[in-house]
């Protein structure tokens, strides 16, 4: 198991671990299948409280899918999160962590293309794992700055003491809920590196020859009961992420 990031509080911000042994290779497969069938494209916009985005960037493109249309059609997901995936974690982190009842908010898909990157923000959930099921050829690293409020992509990068590398069928476990992040951009074979300002093309093979796809999963962790998002909390990151409105009426 590697260490990387900041202390803070003696809490380590990640830990990364390998996790392939869990996984047969139709497992995989029919994971990275059904992702492929389910996500969608949007521009997401920066109105949660929870982002650190410059305000001279209004959106940037994403691809999303929820964890409860991927369980529809993955019938084991939701058991394997909630029993070799959270205890994975608890073991790592040696105390118990919860799995998130909600499947819809417990699991979340993240897929970046070519000249893609995620939005800059901190974590509502202080506890999570990020399975990489696929890297990009170049960029995707986590970038995390030590400070909460830092803004700006290249801020961020500018702060972070090392650019943590990602390995595919690795389970990065993070802390990040004080700490802006991101990751860098991501780059296919193409020696083009301009950020990507359009919406991608889903339907092109190459968009997904050099995509980098992972899961991001959400626990209750009870070190951290005091700063678990309520439910409005947990409602409104949801709707962030994949496209409704983030306030709760």
């Amino acid at each position: 198991m590697k260490k990387f990031g900041y202390n803070v509080d003696k809490t380590l911000l990640f830990y990364d671990v390998d996790v392939s042994n869990l996984f047969t290779e139709s497992m995989k497969y029919d994971l990275l299948k059904a992702i492929r069938e389910s996500v969608q494209t949007r521009f997401m916009t920066f109105h949660h409280d929870t982002c650190r985005e410059n305000e001279d960037v209004k959106s940037i493109p994403a691809i999303y899918c929820s964890g409860l249309s991927l369980s529809k059609k993955i019938e084991w997901l939701e058991n394997f999160y909630k029993n070799q995936i959270t205890k994975v974690v608890s073991t790592t982190l040696d105390r118990e962590v919860k799995p998130v009842n909600d499947i819809g908010r417990a699991i979340t898909v993240q897929v970046l293309g070519h000249g893609m990157r995620i939005e800059c923000h901190i974590d509502t959930y202080p506890t999570a794992a990020n399975l990489y099921l696929k890297t990009a050829p170049r960029g995707g690293e986590l970038a995390i700055s030590p400070e909460r409020n830092t803004k700006g992509y290249q801020n961020i990068l500018n702060e972070a003491e090392t650019l943590v590398p990602l390995t595919e069928m690795t389970l990065g476990i993070v802390h990040l809920n004080n700490n802006a992040h991101t990751v860098t951009y991501c780059w296919d074979n193409v020696n083009e590196e301009v950020p990507l300002l359009a919406l991608p093309n889903l339907d092109d093979k190459n968009f997904w020859a050099g995509a980098r796809i992972a899961l991001n999963f959400n626990f209750d962790d009870p070190l951290f009961a005091e700063s678990m998002p309520s439910s409005e909390e947990r409602i409104s990151i949801y709707n962030h992420i994949h496209g409704g409105s983030s306030k709760v009426n």
